[in-house]
């Protein structure tokens, strides 16, 4: 039986069945895809489609649904990202419901209806079904890789309403709290390790944006300790995505511009803003979002000039949601100290991903690390270094220009650069 055959038989029809599409549906009619083709992500097959459903009074109404199955072959890591999705709405969402004061997860995550992973066992079986954020008016952003302030500061307040709910339950429900993280899967730094397959390989493309801003007196102490890090972080980049202490809560792990979809008013501007694509939540520190969002759509001049202006959007919207508990509610200095730390590591991804993405918007192609399978040494140095070179170029000077931006901006805002 195929999956459309098992959709129409027993998932929708249970789904119903449990209430899953709203009390006051009693029947599932059917169920078609639509006519665009489904995507593959890095994670999961998508589907679209459209859902007949009939309520309880009478009268039927269509949902349109996405649906997240496996890939064909999955590895660990995304037999991991799947169980943590499903985790993430079926336990996480409902544990965080009573904290959600300003409601964050009614209007900013996609609606959940049903989700099931095996861990490997079956993973044929393996699906999650979303109410289309598209039907209540979300899209994605015109720009998916840059965004402007107004869309920045939407992000950012949402992001400090869901961050406080993690410490809100910390606080009020530790055994709670902690049951649910043991189940958090934790995953590798994919895809870092497969872009850069040797320790020279992610020394040299890490480089790309740190040169162009040596010999700088001003930086020269921060230089050097960034230099540093560069050296010796492979093979401990998950020393940055692991419990934080105090600060911890559950984050995103994946969070820049193309898992956000955005609603807009008359005007065009941007009033409400939806997160998806859970799959990579990590137990760890806030600023493992906060940068990556940041570093992930940077406009060069804007981000360095309202940092503070920015983090004060983040923070407020982290007091909001925790209104009445301020005597857990973290300090805006241990929270900006923090992102000091650890938002080098969102700076290590988006030297990764930027040059990939301007490579796409210009038309050009990404660029597949080599197989250096059954290569002897010569053979694979000469592979590394035409690789290397190769990747420095992807994005051209664009993507240089915006490294360099996100290393100017953490050399002026001096970030420590530790664990």
């Amino acid at each position: 039986m195929d999956l459309h055959e098992r959709l129409n038989a027993f998932i929708f029809p249970e789904a119903v069945s449990s209430g899953c599409f709203g009390d006051d549906v009693q029947k599932f009619v059917g169920f078609k895809t639509h006519e665009r083709e489904g995507i593959i992500n890095f994670c999961s097959q998508i589907i679209f489609g459209e859902v007949t459903l009939e309520r309880q009074a009478g009268g039927r109404f269509s949902q349109s649904v996405v649906i997240k199955t496996q890939n064909r072959q999955p590895s660990a890591d995304l037999l991991a990202m799947f169980h943590n999705e499903v985790l993430f709405y079926a336990k996480i969402v409902p544990l965080f419901q009573k904290y959600d004061n300003e409601r964050f997860l009614s209007t900013s995550l996609p609606k959940f209806v049903c989700g099931k992973a095996t861990n490997g066992r079956k993973p044929d079986e393996d699906i999650i079904i979303f109410k289309d954020l598209a039907q209540d008016g979300f899209k994605p952003s015109e720009n998916p890789y840059f965004l402007n302030e107004r869309h920045i500061e939407l992000v950012l307040d949402r992001l400090g309403k869901y961050h406080a709910l993690s410490f809100m339950c910390k606080f009020d429900d530790p055994i709670g709290f902690e049951e649910i993280s043991t189940q958090i899967l934790k995953l590798s730094s994919f895809p870092l390790d497969f872009a850069f397959p040797t320790k020279e390989a992610f020394r040299h493309c890490m480089l790309r944006g740190v040169e162009p801003l040596e010999g700088d007196p001003k930086h020269r102490a921060g230089m050097a300790k960034l230099r540093a890090n560069i050296d010796t972080v492979r093979g401990r980049m998950d020393g940055y995505v692991v419990d934080s202490g105090p600060l911890t809560v559950v984050a995103h792990g994946d969070f820049h511009p193309n898992n956000m979809m955005f609603k807009y008013d008359a005007e065009g501007e941007p009033v409400e803003v939806a997160f998806y694509d859970f799959a990579m939540i990590r137990l760890c520190s806030p600023a493992i979002d906060t940068s990556l969002v940041l570093f992930s759509s940077i406009v060069p001049g804007m981000i360095n000039t309202r940092w503070n202006d920015l983090l004060n959007v983040y923070y407020s919207a982290v007091s909001r949601q925790m209104d009445d508990c301020c005597a857990f509610r973290p300090p805006l200095d241990a929270v900006k100290l923090d992102l000091g730390k650890k938002g080098i590591y969102s700076f290590y991804y988006v030297s990764f991903v930027i040059p990939n993405f301007i490579s796409i918007l210009s038309g050009g192609t990404l660029l597949d690390p080599p197989n250096l399978e059954g290569l002897d040494d010569v053979e694979v140095e000469a592979t590394m270094k035409s690789y290397i070179a190769r990747r420095r170029e992807l994005g051209g000077a664009k993507a240089t220009e915006l490294l360099t931006e996100i290393t100017r901006l953490m050399l002026d805002k001096n970030f420590t650069f530790e664990y």
